[in-house]
């Protein structure tokens, strides 16, 4: 309220000055007043970048007053030096004129203060008036594990209404004067502006006020509102299928099955704010929709970045940040689309296990300096550059901003299907307990631990699987059931040498009744795996957990299962095996096995895409098989680069 009524007192003093003016001096001044507004607009950003991160947070407000101060008093000196003589009017339309002109002038004026103080270092609230809805004084609970014994505390947050903010429903003070003065700029500098250069400035900021809200939103006082320039630089682009999902805000962390309901809180939303997240599919290129006509679903663009030391917080030495504060930037080619150019602020980051931990765009997070942060953005099709053969780009005017001055170039950038290497070093920290639903070794989650009082350096988080591998069976060198290698009623690809199969490729998972019954009929029926001369093949068993969508949360790690031998020589899976019950509780059984790469010959990890008919199964047990040197001895298992798994298999 009081930010409201302070530019309606700007506008007031500015037009009663105008008043005394007369109209054609009023008018002038108006004129050069929205003039070194649109300018100032105009120029800021050029000149933020200029200062390299002189000025910090307040770059922006510093720049955007002064050059409308310096502009404005340029213009009307020259022009009282020049025009020194007025015109006048009759009495009654020189006083109405001078006043309307005055108004107009102070809305300039006004304007670019309250631009100005939405881009300064205050909170989500200016003077009791917030440009999105935030709900004050919610009340959450956090546990404190101390030990074996944990504490509750109650607090209060203020939380974001984060579906008005993605829908970009503003609250404007009392005169929207900031919205008309980026509406003036918007359209002095388009393409048939006035004032056009090329580079109108909607394109680099859709909805400049909106970003300068989110750049200030949730963080902590001490926290830089701004990186400076140079302080982002992207590493990798690329795109994923499908992203196992967790909250680290959810208010209860997951518990064991079989467990009581309930866990501990680890977050600030309750779960009757959020939903318990499903597991997220992203479309495929190319892909329509049952009737044919193509869909503007959804596609996962993976952004991998690093945040230089420059960003970080002086008191904690931490590069702290928001999703809000985090934009890509890019065209949108759909009638729908106005303006043509969108900001997508990311869904969350990518962690451990292509593991997608979502975020609303209020919640703060907080990264190690120079280590890769993987930012999920979700796009629709018509944001991006698809080909006719599926291959990604984005669009040539594109870039990713962080923290409003930091920004990198993603012109044209190929979107890559996958990572060409997993991040290992991931930098953003993850709260206690985030990620207590992901269980190895079979025995209940582990509790989050206790959070001391002093700050000491914060260790990266071992991997942890999807898969239970003291419960599964125990390493083989079979298939739990034989095979058909004559094709049969089953389908499939298979090279059998020796009676061993050394390659097969089933289109979908197989009734292990109909295995049964075929092996009555003396067809060739084969159950041991074979491997390249030299080599040998070995199962290595697990049981997923947890129930529905989360006992296939395993797929996303894949690519990331190893063995090693004593050298430290990693070898990565060559084939799966999964075991599944369909709704009668009939087993079924999918192999894929390619030592040599015959059936996928680019591909450097195991990976494997459910049909829809084998995804509606429950999996049972999993097999990952591992094709390693015969003289080879391999004592573990490895996830990333922790070990997940004793084998303690001696050379041959």
């Amino acid at each position: 309220m009081l930010f409201s009524l302070l530019l309606l007192i700007i506008v007031g003093l500015v037009g009663y000055l105008h008043f005394t003016y007369g109209l054609f001096s009023a008018t002038l001044s108006a004129i050069l007043a929205i003039f070194c507004a649109i300018i100032a607009i105009g120029v800021n950003d050029g000149i933020v970048k200029a200062l390299g991160g002189k000025l910090g947070d307040n770059a922006s407000a510093v720049v955007l007053v002064g050059v409308f101060a310096i502009a404005y008093s340029i213009l009307r000196i020259i022009f009282d030096k020049y025009i020194s003589g007025n015109v006048m009017f009759p009495l009654m339309i020189d006083k109405i004129g001078a006043g309307v002109m005055g108004a107009i002038a102070g809305i300039a004026v006004a304007g670019v203060a309250a631009i100005a103080a939405q881009s300064m270092p205050f909170g989500s609230s200016i003077l009791g008036w917030q440009r999105y809805d935030v709900a004050t004084d919610q009340k959450v609970a956090i546990m404190i594990n101390r030990g074996t014994r944990g504490q509750q505390y109650d607090t209060v947050y203020d939380l974001l209404d984060a579906q008005k903010f993605e829908r970009d429903e503003a609250n404007s003070p009392w005169l929207a004067v900031d919205d008309w003065m980026i509406g003036l700029t918007n359209l002095a500098s388009d393409s048939n502006g006035a004032l056009a250069n090329g580079a109108p400035f909607k394109d680099a900021h859709p909805s400049y006020l909106k970003e300068l809200f989110g750049q200030r939103l949730s963080l902590p006082g001490s926290s830089r509102r701004t990186a400076p320039p140079g302080a982002l630089s992207i590493t990798e682009v690329y795109t994923l299928p499908e992203l196992a999902v967790r909250d680290q805000e959810r208010f209860m962390a997951e518990v064991a099955p079989g467990a009581a309901s309930g866990g501990a809180p680890i977050g600030t939303r309750s779960p009757t704010m959020t939903p318990a997240p499903p597991k997220l599919r992203g479309g495929k290129p190319g892909q329509g929709s049952a009737s044919g006509a193509a869909t503007d679903y959804g596609i996962f663009v993976i952004v991998r970045a690093t945040i230089s030391s420059a960003a970080a917080d002086e008191k904690t030495g931490m590069v702290s940040f928001t999703p809000a504060s985090v934009r890509l930037c890019t065209i949108v080619k759909n009638a729908e689309a106005v303006p043509p150019h969108f900001s997508y602020n990311p869904i969350g980051t990518l962690g451990e296990a292509r593991t997608l931990y979502v975020n609303e765009p209020d919640d703060v997070l907080f990264a190690t300096a120079d280590k890769p942060v993987e930012f999920v953005f979700e796009m629709p099709r018509s944001a991006l550059d698809i080909a006719s053969d599926g291959k990604i780009r984005l669009y040539e005017d594109a870039f990713l901003e962080f923290k409003r001055n930091a920004r990198d170039d993603l012109a044209g950038r190929v979107v890559a299907a996958g990572p060409t290497k997993a991040n290992t070093d991931i930098g953003v920290i993850r709260k206690p307990g985030s990620m207590g639903g992901m269980r190895m070794g079979g025995g209940a989650a582990a509790p989050p631990p206790a959070v001391p009082t002093a700050t000491p350096a914060i260790p990266a988080a071992p991997a942890q699987a999807a898969l239970d591998f003291e419960e599964g069976l125990a390493h083989t060198t079979e298939l739990p059931s034989p095979i058909n290698a004559k094709g049969g009623v089953l389908g499939g690809d298979f090279v059998v040498v020796n009676e061993k199969l050394t390659q097969i490729n089933l289109p979908n998972a197989i009734d292990i009744r109909v295995m049964a019954a075929e092996q009555g009929m003396g067809l060739q029926l084969v159950r041991a795996l074979g491997a390249p001369a030299g080599q040998r093949t070995f199962v290595v068993w697990g049981r997923p957990h947890g129930t529905g969508e989360e006992r296939w949360a395993w797929l996303g790690d894949l690519g990331d299962f190893s063995v090693v031998d004593k050298a430290g020589t990693r070898y990565p899976a060559t084939g799966l095996i999964v075991k599944l019950k369909n709704a009668t509780a009939n087993d079924l059984l999918y192999v894929q096995f390619d030592p040599a790469h015959v059936y996928f010959p680019d591909r450097k990890f195991l990976s494997y895409t459910p049909t829809p008919a084998d995804r509606a199964h429950t999996p049972t047990d999993v097999g990952l098989i591992f094709t390693v040197p015969a003289n080879a001895e391999i004592p573990s298992m490895l996830l990333r680069t922790d070990v997940v798994k004793q084998l303690g298999i001696g050379a041959e």
